[in-house]
């Protein structure tokens, strides 16, 4: 599978019920329907906590997912995609620092139960990491360090790798990922646990950036699901 991802952050005077629903009815729907015309098999919009969820970022307001199952027709859909945040409806609602869309692979890891808290995180590679190296050990070495970090794991429903297709495009955030979770108060223990310092953010230095400035890495904490179309073979499972 692959899936197009687009982070969406409001203008500053604007509330963000507003422009939630702004983003909603004039970006989110145009972009689901002209995703579909190229073959998208599914269409989420990620929907934020309002007001934010204690202890967790709030760097942006939404985030569009659309799925596709063959890589052309992912590529057809994210210039479509790209037209529509070029537009007039876009520049309405939008802070122009919103970054690009761009395309990655899903990488099903994690995927046991109902979440109450979706966390979709991406960065970058650490300095002097080059881009490839990082995915490689990210995709291949990471989880695994990770699932030693048996009370932290516990704690998980979901851990969906995204690499994004073109690692050394400037536009993309290679190292992209959704991270679930029961409620946002395990969300917040598993990242506060003992041995996420000690095991698993120590692995995450060894290949991406550790920096919080939106160049660096992006961060949306999610409390539910809106879903335009899904007609994935798996779909269902674990929604939001």
């Amino acid at each position: 599978m692959w899936r197009i991802t687009s982070f969406f952050k409001r203008q500053s005077t604007l509330s963000r019920a507003h422009a939630v629903s702004l983003w909603h009815d004039t970006i989110f729907e145009p972009m689901a329907a002209v995703a579909r015309q190229e073959g998208a098999l599914c269409a989420i919009a990620n929907l934020p906590f309002d007001p934010p969820a204690p202890g967790l970022p709030d760097l942006f307001d939404a985030v569009a997912e659309l799925w596709f199952g063959d890589l052309e027709s992912a590529r057809s859909a994210l210039a479509r995609v790209k037209r529509i945040r070029h537009g007039v409806e876009w520049l309405a609602v939008a802070d122009q620092t919103s970054p690009s869309p761009w395309i990655g692979e899903v990488r099903a890891v994690l995927d046991r139960g109902e979440l109450g808290i979706k966390v979709i995180r991406a960065g970058r590679p650490a300095a002097g990491v080059d881009a490839s190296d990082a995915l490689a050990y990210w995709r291949d070495h990471h989880p695994v360090v990770a699932q030693t970090a048996t009370q932290f794991w516990s704690l998980l429903r979901r851990y969906t790798q995204v690499p994004a297709l073109d690692p050394l495009d400037p536009q993309s955030y290679p190292l992209q990922a959704d991270v679930g979770a029961a409620s946002p108060e395990d969300m917040a223990a598993a990242f506060a646990h003992d041995e996420y310092f000690a095991i698993v953010q120590p692995d995450e230095r060894r290949f991406s950036l550790a920096g919080q400035l939106v160049s660096e890495r992006l961060y949306f904490a999610g409390a539910r699901e809106w879903v335009a179309y899904d007609d994935r073979p798996s779909a269902g499972s674990g929604r939001l």
